[in-house]
């Protein structure tokens, strides 16, 4: 089989765990490089996760469990933090999570461009990205509810409601480009039940400049009327976008074919190197108890 040299971090196979049909690939060993995933959002501080990329193969041996932890997160790297007024800070790395590194003063709003600048053993990364406004959500509406009693546990008679899909509205800013993730997630009253996973869809306001922008967000889940269930959508820089949107397409397959393996996505980071630096604001809306339209 033909040899591909590929580098990909585990933070972008994870993107791909659900959707990737696994097969033999024979991979040459490649460079491990230093993967950057950084953010920052409006009125938050700055987060970033640093670690060494890893060989494709490796990383699906991971994710189906032959490989029981090739990630090698990077201790004692210095991440600089600053933004468009001049604002600079050095980010902290956390004593509980090994290359996680965390901003305390700078922070994010919309507007202004923030810039990281990574720095460990004599490599340097550097990128910059663009926070758009943010946008309100103006309304939620919800359908398809019905009753149902818990399918998981034959000795109980509670009930739970059942939302086949939630209606999101929002006004698009007019005349500029604008692109939105979508996200939602539920904590359940009983903690230790709680899954409050992020699940996300991306927009953009193509043929809708301007105008009201209406989502449909398939829910498919059961949910006790007590639990919290947490809208958001976000507003990002088009680079972090498309970096997104070809995570994507590598875990819809669009990227697969028969003679390789998926690439990186493009970054937003310079010279090309590897991961991505967010810059984004948020609009989110909690919901305690939901009634049907």
């Amino acid at each position: 089989m033909k040899n591909i040299n590929i580098i990909i971090s585990v933070f972008f196979l994870l993107f791909l765990s659900s959707c990737v049909e696994y097969e033999e690939i024979e991979l040459n060993e490649s460079e491990r490089k230093i993967v950057v995933v950084g953010e920052i959002s409006d009125g938050g501080f700055a987060k970033v996760d640093i670690q060494k990329s890893i060989n494709y193969a490796i990383g699906l041996n991971y994710l189906i469990g032959e490989d029981s932890s090739p990630i090698d997160h990077i201790s004692g790297a210095k991440v600089t933090i600053s933004d468009s007024k001049g604002a600079s800070e050095v980010l902290v790395e956390s004593s509980k999570e090994k290359g996680t590194y965390y901003g305390s003063i700078i922070k994010g709003e919309s507007g202004n461009t923030y810039n990281i600048k990574v720095e460990y053993e004599g490599e340097i990364v550097r990128g910059h990205c663009f926070m758009p406004n943010s946008i309100d959500i103006t309304r939620l509406d919800f359908e398809g509810k019905f009753n149902q009693t818990d399918e998981w546990n034959d000795d109980s008679d509670e009930t739970f409601d059942y939302f086949h899909n939630v209606d999101i509205y929002w006004n698009d800013p007019k005349g500029q480009d604008n692109y939105y993730m979508i996200g939602r997630w539920i904590e359940e009253e009983d903690e230790e039940l709680s899954w409050n996973h992020w699940y996300f869809v991306l927009l953009d306001d193509k043929g809708k400049d301007g105008s009201q922008i209406k989502y449909t967000y398939g829910l498919n889940e059961y949910r006790n009327s007590k639990d919290t269930l947490f809208i958001e959508v976000r507003s990002l820089n088009r680079d972090v976008y498309n970096y997104l949107k070809g995570i994507d397409r590598i875990s819809s397959g669009a990227d697969n074919t028969l003679f390789g393996t998926p690439g990186n996505p493009n970054s937003n980071l310079e010279d090309n190197n590897i991961g991505v630096f967010n810059a984004y604001s948020k609009c989110t809306k909690k919901i305690l108890k939901i009634e049907e339209k």
